[in-house]
């Protein structure tokens, strides 16, 4: 890879581009146009690997901002038929890259009402990366009238880790939650500066330097403390420790239900915790109270404030980390390109290619 062979500059390439990617995105809108006649109903969404975070994510911000009720379903339930309640329904797909097993959802498509399909893949792009069949299930999905909203960047390969399309893909579920008639949900282009600004690499500095210092400690395990509703679509985060680094992934835990056993199990075998701090008073005493019980048991945790609306929250937190992995991953020499099990995973990852199970 011409003198790149564990990949480290191509991913802090990736890292540095996602502040503009995002701001191509708000500038232009990035969302596809809506046909007149798609109308959003009771919503399915889906999504696995680092799709599951933005999935959760736009079920969020649909029961949230708008008055379409929307509920998240694992990948694993469509491999037998979803049954006649999707003809009542909008199934919605998060895919940066069509993976496999994604097409056990999108071999749906027409039983559902309507469907709204989130990826960083193109026809053209597939048929020249050699992927037909991908390219074959987007044409599929096209003559459906699927709605197709892309998001960057289709060629995020090479390297294990992804940086652009969890980050992208969360502004593309925003974006697109934001244009629905009726959305209540403020416009993510007005408030650019303050998200862009977690982009500084000094933001995630606390996290960086603890990690350094107590290296030993933080790759047996441990503990990230964040914020309702953060932590209800902060899968990715442990993405970032168990494929960026191949440690032990971290528990995520939202804070007020740090009193409910993870506090107990810390006492018994203590593990570094991050705080992520919210914006609202309620969220600072919590994560006081929270710092107040780690130091009765001896546990310094390290903090990081984030003072953003939840719905920035994710996004934020995607600029504010990259930075961070993306030097341990240089500094601890982790081979990001030819990993730990790589091409070993197929029994599971091309699964809707070897089983007889309903699909496509």
């Amino acid at each position: 890879m011409n003198g790149d062979a564990k990949g480290h500059r191509l991913l802090a390439g990736r890292v540095e581009r996602v502040p503009e990617l995002i701001r191509a995105m708000l500038t232009t809108g990035f969302v596809a146009k809506r046909p007149a006649t798609a109308r959003m109903k009771r919503v399915v969404a889906t999504g696995i690997g680092s799709s599951e975070a933005q999935a959760r994510y736009f079920v969020w911000l649909l029961n949230s901002f708008t008055d379409i009720p929307a509920r998240f379903v694992p990948l694993a339930s469509f491999v037998e038929p979803f049954g006649p309640a999707a003809a009542e329904q909008t199934l919605v797909v998060f895919s940066q890259g069509l993976s496999s097993n994604a097409s056990f959802a999108l071999g749906q498509v027409r039983s559902f009402a309507h469907s709204v399909i989130f990826t960083s893949a193109t026809e053209a792009g597939q048929r020249a990366a050699g992927k037909p069949e991908r390219a074959d299930l987007l044409a599929h999905l096209a003559a459906t009238s699927s709605e197709i909203v892309p998001f960057p960047i289709e060629d995020e390969y090479t390297i294990l880790i992804r940086i652009i399309g969890p980050a992208c893909g969360f502004v593309a579920a925003h974006l697109f939650v934001e244009s629905l008639p009726g959305s209540r949900l403020k416009p993510l282009a007005q408030q650019t500066s303050a998200l862009l600004g977690f982009a500084d690499a000094t933001t995630g500095a606390p996290l960086l330097n603890d990690l350094i210092a107590r290296t030993a400690a933080w790759k047996s395990g441990s503990v990230l403390l964040l914020p309702a509703p953060l932590s209800e679509f902060a899968q990715n985060l442990a993405c970032k420790f168990i494929e960026g680094l191949f440690w032990s992934g971290p528990s995520v835990v939202e804070l007020m239900q740090f009193a409910h056993g993870p506090f107990q199990q810390l006492a018994a075998g203590p593990k570094p915790v991050c705080i992520v701090s919210g914006p609202t008073v309620f969220d600072g005493e919590l994560a006081g109270r929270a710092v107040e019980m780690l130091r009765s048991i001896s546990i310094e945790p390290v903090i990081l404030p984030l003072p953003v609306a939840p719905a920035l929250a994710p996004i934020a937190l995607e600029l504010m980390l990259n930075p961070v992995f993306s030097e341990l991953i240089l500094r601890f020499g982790v081979d990001q390109v030819n990993w730990p099990g790589k091409g070993l995973d197929g029994p599971i990852y091309h699964l809707a290619g070897t089983t007889t199970v309903a699909g496509p």
